[in-house]
């Protein structure tokens, strides 16, 4: 039953901490793209007109190094070349890195984080899927005018946007980036970028929220629609799960509740039982002890008026053998001595202690020790009074009258410091 109950426990704290509508159940990343990854680039001359973003021919002809590339610039990597004349630097360089996507749905949404000084363009298979710092929406590279100039706490800046699976293929996919500068003169260039794909529907809407790109603004619409469908769906799917939940709660409560109910029944059953066997025992015991009781006071009281007949006759024998010394003197003489013989083979009062000895034990030893200044007839009467036997009884045995027994009752409360309203027999009965 124990482990039935950790189990009710578990389910209700699941139950409880369920995560809430909106909360992403899994959360999954891929790193596509890391930070200081490998790219292949083109520091020269100007590439426009060229299909340079897919072309893998001219790629082969490229420089290979590691991000972050640039020049006259923090945290630089790969130092790239501007050209032979610092006052008329290359306006743009070109970077480009490929990676295999086995499912791009796999995931509902791809975080580009871009490190560029001063703009950028990124390419997916060819196709322009984000503009950075860029707002003309040509590829003139003439007019550069427009490009905001980048300053120095910013250069070492990532820039956060994202991508839709639907921009991916399966297979290999061809990332390609353009960097421009501002104008010939401008003094530094940097770059790096890191691809993430990502089911975290807190870091897509966090990123969207925060981005300032220029990206298609149908992305973001497209991923909130598809994130608000998601959370719904989410929604119902916790509700399904709680109403499940609710369901196996309730019946493993109703199980525990049979199991607790039937095993209460059962100890209350098998404690009626014990209390009855014990009852039976009890009084079996308390009828036997009485019993014996009663069969040895029977017997010490016939020894008892046995013993007092056997004196009156002995007296009454002595007395006509006094008066008148007949013949039958020495006959009558023999006879008062087996009558002394009888007597003194008589020990009523040490069987009935041996027998009261035998049925509350340690009584005497108990009384004495805690009340010493209790006498020997003090010790009898007191346990002839536990006995539950009448005045008349105590008084034959002890050979005194009724009143005597009242006087010693008196004697014994005070040796007892008993008040005058405690019940002696009471007091005893419990001792």
């Amino acid at each position: 039953m124990k482990y039935t109950l950790r189990l009710f426990a578990l389910l209700l704290i699941l139950l409880i901490y369920t995560p809430s509508t909106g909360q992403d159940i899994v959360t999954s990343e891929h790193h596509l793209i890391q930070k200081k990854a490998e790219w292949k680039y083109h520091d020269g001359s100007e590439l426009s007109g060229t299909n340079w973003q897919v072309d893998k021919k001219l790629h082969q002809n490229w420089k290979t190094g590691f991000a972050p590339f640039g020049y006259a610039t923090d945290s630089i990597t790969t130092t790239i070349s501007y050209g032979s004349n610092p006052k008329d630097k290359y306006l743009v360089a070109y970077f480009t890195t490929t990676r295999e996507i086995e499912n791009p749905f796999k995931y509902k949404a791809y975080l580009l984080n871009i490190r560029r000084d001063d703009g950028a363009i990124v390419y997916i298979n060819g196709t322009e899927v984000l503009k950075s710092n860029i707002s003309y929406d040509t590829n003139s590279y003439n007019d550069i005018s427009i490009i905001k100039t980048v300053t120095k706490s910013s250069e070492t800046r990532y820039y956060s946007s994202l991508l839709l699976p639907t921009d991916f293929t399966e297979g290999e996919n061809i990332i390609s980036v353009a960097i421009y500068q501002r104008s010939p003169r401008s003094t530094d260039l940097a770059f790096d970028l890191e691809l993430t794909g990502t089911n975290s529907n807190y870091l897509i809407e966090r990123t969207a929220s925060r981005s300032n790109q220029t990206t298609n603004n149908s992305t973001y619409n497209l991923l909130s629609t598809r994130i608000e469908l998601e959370k719904k769906e989410l929604a119902l799917k916790l509700l399904e799960f709680k109403n499940e939940t609710i369901t196996t709660v309730t019946l493993i409560l109703i199980v525990v509740l049979l199991i607790l109910l039937g095993t209460c029944i059962y100890f209350i059953s098998l404690n009626t039982k014990n209390r009855k066997t014990h009852h039976q025992i009890t009084t079996g015991l308390y009828e036997t002890i009485t019993y014996k009781d009663k069969e040895a006071i029977t017997n010490s009281l016939k020894s008892i008026e046995h013993k007092q007949f056997l004196e009156y006759l002995k007296k009454d024998l002595e007395k006509i053998n006094s008066v008148n010394k007949s013949e039958n003197y020495l006959d009558i003489h023999k006879v008062i001595k087996q009558i002394d013989y009888n007597l003194d083979q008589l020990h009523e009062w040490e069987d009935l202690k041996n027998h009261f000895n035998s049925v509350h034990s340690g009584f005497f030893e108990r009384i004495h020790i805690e009340f010493p200044s209790l006498t020997q007839n003090e010790l009898k009467h007191c346990s002839l009074i536990k006995l539950h036997l009448s005045t008349k009884e105590i008084s034959k045995i002890l050979y005194i009258n009724p009143r005597s027994v009242q006087a010693s009752r008196y004697r014994i409360k005070k040796k007892l410091n008993l008040n005058e309203d405690t019940d002696l027999k009471e007091y005893l009965k419990s001792y």
